[in-house]
């Protein structure tokens, strides 16, 4: 796991795997899967079911007043640029990657994906120093999850990353 604000493009490591790309990151010479630690983030919906998926909205609340959200939302900005000219420069694809961000009259707001396995939840929150379930989160809740950006994919003629609470 890496802190954000410590976040480097050089230890970005990409794989290609058949119509995937997967992502890594070099973390003091080992090799381990994208993960960080959101800092408090507010759910205005609170949980909310897409297709099969289920999905957390986190708030980049107050991001011009709030310079842990500000330098939080910068990441993820970089961090698609990055993935776009790291996968031309290594597999020669020119490819567009959209973050998960939304933007409206109030804050952006960032699409989580909830991990679920043989329909089963395998997400953890916490909050409060203490961890709280997915049944915990509330409409306006806080929480803070731990991310997952392991990689690319191909679907529907668009490439895309989903960030992924575990």
């Amino acid at each position: 796991m890496i802190d954000f604000n410590e976040y480097n493009k050089k230890n970005i490591i990409l794989e290609l795997n058949n119509q995937k790309i997967d992502i890594y990151y070099n973390n003091n010479n080992n090799k381990e899967k994208l993960i960080i630690n959101t800092p408090i983030m507010r759910t205005p919906f609170g949980l909310e079911q897409s297709y099969n998926n289920l999905l957390i909205k986190g708030e980049f609340k107050n991001i011009k007043e709030n310079l842990i959200m500000e330098n939080f939302y910068n990441f993820i900005i970089t961090l698609h640029k990055d993935l776009i000219e790291l996968v031309f420069i290594k597999f020669n694809k020119c490819i567009e990657i959209n973050p998960d961000i939304r933007y409206s009259n109030f804050d952006p707001l960032l699409t989580i994906k909830i991990i679920q396995y043989k329909n089963q939840i395998k997400t953890d929150f916490f909050y409060n120093n203490g961890l709280i379930t997915y049944k915990d989160i509330l409409k306006n809740d806080n929480f803070i999850a731990k991310l997952l950006i392991d990689n690319i994919f191909f679907f529907k003629n668009k490439y895309s990353c989903k960030f992924k609470a575990i």
